[in-house]
């Protein structure tokens, strides 16, 4: 049934209109063993880890430190981003979309060449 659905959504992006996308950005906070944050907003006050006290901060949504954090902690701090597509509509992943086209695709086929081989 995906693969219909599939083949559905391939038509009309090939015969109608192509559905719209937008990139958008997964920012995700290290800090050590302490803390890992994704596009979220986390608030730390008076605590600690490994002995070491935090300090009080934020993390925003965007991966920004703001406040008085322990600068041992900040050194153990890492921040990545990851950039990915969307179908605008639906927030869904285009990569996401795509492997899955391919697994449905390769199930398919294989599917296929059975049914010629008996």
């Amino acid at each position: 049934m995906k693969f219909i659905h599939m083949c559905t959504i391939t038509n009309n992006n090939k015969h109608d209109q192509l559905s719209e996308q937008e990139a958008n950005t997964e920012t995700t906070v290290n800090i050590g063993n302490f803390i890992s944050s994704t596009n979220s907003s986390v608030t730390i006050s008076n605590s600690s880890f490994n002995g070491i006290p935090s300090g009080e901060f934020k993390i925003t949504p965007d991966g920004k430190i703001i406040g008085d954090i322990n600068k041992d902690l900040l050194a153990q701090t890492f921040i990545t981003e990851h950039g990915y597509w969307v179908f605008k509509d639906s927030k869904k992943r285009v990569d996401k979309y795509l492997e899955l086209c391919i697994k449905e695709i390769r199930s398919f086929y294989k599917r296929f060449y059975k049914l010629l081989e008996d």
